[in-house]
């Protein structure tokens, strides 16, 4: 049988040298020597053929027809003599290219040896014995074997759990034995066969460390008995030198990190790893507690890798909120989470602003008293915050409200000759909308300049008389004349007009 507990070739040999004893045949009338496996194969064909005759005939088989017969020829190597003849000189070397697969020093082929060797097989056939002793041989069960590995990558200080199931091909008992197992031709373990039945099991558990680093093709063989064939299997386990992983860590900011549930927020996760110059790849998941918000794969920047997501208000409690961004572990680098806190805020109530003056209009050199009075459209709460007034594209001044109302007074010199619209634009806060007034006119008037003419009579009196003063105002425009008082002075001393 071959060393490996399994077929190999060649099975058998027969003569094929035409130059030596070739196959005679008459080839137009010429009696040529042939060989080769055109002539032997064809040969053995004739013995197999007689082999099938004869078993039929004698009853061994039931109809003709030998099925694969690969089986039964080891099968009869195994428990009989006679029917196979050793060939143990003798070689099938031939020359190879330096380089090619297998080629040792020139050379590719086998020797023959005592028992199974790769160059003669078996050996030669006795065809007599073969076809009389054929029934003579043990009957032998076909046998299928599987082979498993659990789990098929493993890093070197894993380990991995071979499985091979052996099947018999008809029949419900089990072999018995073992499996062997190896890697190429470096043996790896032995294991008994354990099971009832039609199939039984035989299990192997290597450490990592045990196999090359890459890919490793291992096989199971089944050596067969008596009573059952040889059967092998072979699967691949892949060994990876792993490196330790690359920490990470997350930064999360919001944009703004307040809003109404009405409005949304931008939410960003940077992830950086701890060493080396590759960004990490993959995605961030966000949430509010246990509330999923989304997930956003990472995108190379500058600041590291960026993994971004819109947030509505309305996917957020009204209050304070923590959204947790979690990078799931990828390729090479860990897994980390980072939170940012955001407020859901009320919506804000909504507002009127009034405006009202004291006067309308005002001289150029007077004051105007201007006042505004915020109110909210709804509830109780009185509107805080400031408000801005305005002539124009002019400020006039900024004042805080005092429940809900405020008063400026403007200089009419801050204001143009003439009409002034004037508003007031309340610019709410967190609570309240900002509301603008309707518009107000204040209307700033320029003084008429007057001339004075006096006159006196008589103008020459005795100090114990007395003379009458006369004072006539005119106004340098207009058909309105000045009213009002006109006062009479002569050095410290004040006279009143009649």
């Amino acid at each position: 049988m071959p060393n490996d507990q399994a077929r190999d070739v060649p099975d058998i040999s027969l003569a094929a040298s035409g130059q030596h004893d070739g196959y005679l045949m008459y080839v137009k009338g010429v009696l040529t020597s042939v060989g080769g496996t055109s002539a032997s194969s064809p040969s053995f064909a004739g013995i197999v053929s007689i082999l099938n005759q004869y078993l039929a005939a004698n009853g061994a088989i039931s109809k003709p027809g030998l099925g694969n017969i690969n089986p039964a020829l080891y099968n009869l190597a195994k428990n009989t003599t006679g029917v196979f003849h050793d060939i143990v000189t003798g070689n099938n070397i031939v020359p190879c290219a330096a380089g090619s697969k297998a080629c040792v020093n020139g050379s590719l082929g086998y020797d023959a040896g005592t028992g199974y060797d790769l160059a003669t097989g078996l050996g030669s056939v006795d065809a007599f014995n073969l076809v009389t002793k054929w029934s003579s041989a043990p009957t032998i069960t076909g046998t299928t074997i599987t082979l498993t590995a659990a789990p098929a990558t493993i890093t070197a200080s894993g380990s991995v759990q071979l499985n091979a199931t052996l099947t018999v091909v008809s029949g419900s008992n089990a072999p018995a034995g073992s499996v062997v197992f190896a890697r190429g031709t470096t043996p790896l373990g032995v294991a008994t066969l354990a099971g009832a039945g039609a199939t039984e099991t035989a299990a192997l558990t290597i450490k990592g460390a045990n196999l090359a680093v890459g890919v490793n093709s291992i096989t199971a063989v089944y050596a067969g008995s008596t009573s059952f064939s040889s059967s092998s299997a072979a699967v691949t386990v892949t060994v990876t030198v792993t490196t330790p992983p690359v920490s990470t860590s997350v930064a999360a900011t919001a944009s703004p990190t307040v809003i109404t549930q009405g409005v949304s927020m931008v939410v960003t996760a940077t992830v950086k790893q701890a060493t080396g110059s590759g960004l990490p790849t993959g995605a961030v998941a966000f949430a509010a507690g246990n509330v999923s918000l989304g997930t956003a794969n990472l995108v190379a920047s500058a600041r590291g890798a960026l993994a971004t997501l819109t947030v509505r208000g309305a996917s957020l409690a009204v209050a304070l909120n923590t959204i947790t961004a979690s990078y799931t572990a990828t390729g090479n680098f860990s897994n980390s989470t980072g939170t940012v806190a955001v407020t859901v805020a009320t919506p804000p109530v909504g507002t009127t602003t009034a405006l009202t003056v004291a006067s309308p209009s005002v001289g150029a050199s007077g004051t105007a008293q201007i006042t505004a009075t915020v109110r909210a459209l709804t509830g109780t709460t009185v509107p805080t915050g400031t408000v801005n007034f305005y002539a124009g594209n002019e400020t006039l001044g900024t004042v805080p409200l005092s429940n809900g109302a405020v008063t400026l007074v403007v200089q009419a010199r801050n204001l143009s000759i003439g009409s002034n619209s004037i508003i007031a634009a309340y610019g709410g806060n967190g609570s309240f909308t900002s509301s603008n007034s309707a518009p107000v006119t204040i209307t700033v008037t320029t003084p008429v300049v007057t001339s004075i003419a006096v006159t006196a009579s008589p103008v020459a009196f005795a100090q114990s008389s007395s003379t009458i003063l006369t004072a006539r105002v005119k106004a340098g425009s207009g058909s309105s004349g000045p009213a009002g008082s006109i006062s009479f002075a002569l050095y410290h001393q004040s006279y009143s007009a009649v």
